[in-house]
């Protein structure tokens, strides 16, 4: 298992209640909020949430596998349901794909 004092997180997220969540999620599950090292938030007033996270989560993860000597760097990335219900996203990433 791995130790969370070295654990390190980037968030992506559409808005300000993503952020949230993720941060509150985070301090659930035992990690202290100095593990994030980026949050990335849709600017507000430039449209979808949604299609801002869509178009940065090619470049948000080509950076965080770019840092391959820093093992434990992680991605969150939130995108809400609100167009397409609960079903529709279960199992895409952003780009629509399935792992």
């Amino acid at each position: 298992m791995t130790s969370h004092a070295r654990v390190r997180v980037r968030l992506l997220c559409e808005d300000a209640r993503h952020r949230d969540f993720a941060l509150a999620l985070l301090k659930c599950l035992g990690f202290n909020r100095r593990i994030v090292r980026g949050i990335h938030v849709a600017p507000a007033g430039i449209g979808s949430g949604k299609d801002w996270v869509k178009k940065q989560y090619a470049d948000f993860i080509r950076t965080i596998r770019a840092k391959n000597c820093q093992t434990q760097l992680g991605a969150l990335v939130l995108i809400d349901g609100d167009a397409e219900g609960t079903g529709r996203g279960s199992g895409a990433n952003a780009t629509g794909n399935t792992p």
